[in-house]
């Protein structure tokens, strides 16, 4: 074999090295960026609690009261098809915050839960271990997740940093004393500020994890 012919099959070799590599790097990140996000959408209190001590939510509002204000919630939940709850949170929506009417409709929802229950049409009970079962669920064609409560509920989540977005409003009333948003013992978990609104004094913040959808420079060139 001639120089000139080595020289040409170790370009060869290379190439098709660098393809395969390209190949398998482009479809590792085609994959994540077509992943269902994990979302945290919640208000806080400006101390820091999801609810008052007996899980009221009756605060919850602006500084002016108005309702009908557009928080642009409903642009959030277009962008979601599944709802993840806790027991306790589930009886207080339909028994207190919503008897009359499910408000969830269209959405599939799931009920993390480890007492016995009867047949619901309108959710799906989850008594096995509800991370493992969203993972799984994650994994799978759909729109994002909501993850709406309680304390509980995140707390497992907090503890894997399994959350891919964080959407916490701070409503301005200072309650003193409630459920707290993140229990004790959490692991530092090193987020990204990506979108800020004030709304009738309600501050959103919007986080991912820095890592999160961190897209090399050179990825096109491949």
């Amino acid at each position: 074999m001639t120089m000139e012919e080595s020289n040409i099959l170790a370009f060869k070799v290379q190439r098709d090295r660098l393809f395969v590599l390209c190949s398998s790097f482009r479809k590792s990140w085609e994959d994540e960026l077509v992943k269902r996000d994990i979302v945290l959408y919640i208000a806080v209190s400006l101390d820091g609690y999801i609810a008052r001590e007996n899980g009221a939510v009756d605060w919850l509002g602006g500084e002016s009261g108005d309702s009908d204000l557009d928080s642009g919630f409903n642009e959030f939940y277009s962008s979601i098809d599944t709802v993840v709850m806790g027991r306790t949170t589930y009886e207080q929506v339909v028994n207190e915050l919503s008897p009359g009417a499910w408000v969830y409709e269209g959405k599939k929802c799931y009920v993390a839960t480890s007492r016995n229950h009867v047949a619901d049409n309108r959710v799906e009970y989850i008594s096995e271990d509800i991370v493992g079962f969203i993972k799984k669920i994650k994994s799978q064609p759909g729109k994002d997740i909501w993850l709406v409560g309680g304390g509980r509920l995140l707390d497992q989540f907090f503890k894997q940093n399994l959350l891919d977005r964080y959407v916490i409003t701070i409503i301005p009333t200072i309650l003193g004393a409630g459920i707290p948003l993140f229990l004790d013992e959490n692991p530092e978990i090193q987020l990204k500020l990506i979108e800020t609104k004030v709304i009738d004094g309600m501050v959103e913040l919007t986080y991912i994890r820095r890592e999160y959808h961190t897209l090399p420079l050179d990825f096109k060139e491949c």
